[in-house]
């Protein structure tokens, strides 16, 4: 088995939210796009730390995600939500912590957090049915995402499967398990 297979299967399973209810669908937006606000600094700041293959791909992927966040915050205008000046506390915790481990541990740690958040895209059905509830404009973003996240897990996969020291491949393992936990833990109190 890969290991990017491996990370994969290890991740928690994520937990089903009732989009149908329009406060959840907006707070699971806003979440997002708190985390997508630091995606592309967070790869940019990566690729400074680092060379080679890896350098590129952090480089090219902060030019793929550059706008996201922007039409995110469109998606959420349209729904008639104002973003707050503080992203939620989960979102902010994520990223906070990928700029710990870049600086302080190794910047290949990112490759696990971008595993946990690119590895399960929303379905092609799932995004039908927010279109259906909220309008094709609240969920441009997560269309696009559910429509290109599979090629990006093909991209990030190459990667990791690349790396062959074993401590870096914990690394990733540990930052993509713990990510998807926070995600998790975020969704289950959306539940209530």
């Amino acid at each position: 088995m890969k290991v990017s297979d491996h990370i994969l299967a290890s991740l928690a399973p994520i937990p089903v939210v009732d989009m149908g209810e329009r406060a959840h669908f907006i707070a699971y937006l806003d979440f997002m796009h708190g985390t997508m606000m630091a995606s592309g600094p967070l790869l940019a700041s990566a690729a400074t730390r680092v060379d080679g293959r890896l350098r590129d791909y952090y480089a090219k992927h902060a030019d793929e995600e550059k706008d996201h966040a922007a039409w995110l915050a469109l998606d959420l205008a349209y729904l008639g939500h104002k973003l707050a000046p503080v992203p939620q506390y989960e979102a902010a915790m994520l990223a906070g912590a990928q700029y710990y481990y870049i600086r302080h541990v190794h910047p290949v740690m990112l490759l696990g957090y971008m595993a946990a958040l690119e590895g399960k895209s929303t379905s092609a059905d799932a995004v039908e049915l927010l279109a259906q509830r909220y309008g094709e404009p609240a969920v441009r973003t997560i269309r696009y995402h559910s429509e290109h996240d599979p090629e990006h897990w093909r991209d990030l996969a190459a990667e990791i499967d690349a790396i062959e020291d074993q401590r870096m491949l914990n690394w990733i393992s540990y930052n993509a398990i713990n990510t998807s936990r926070t995600f998790c833990a975020f969704l289950e109190r959306l539940k209530g």
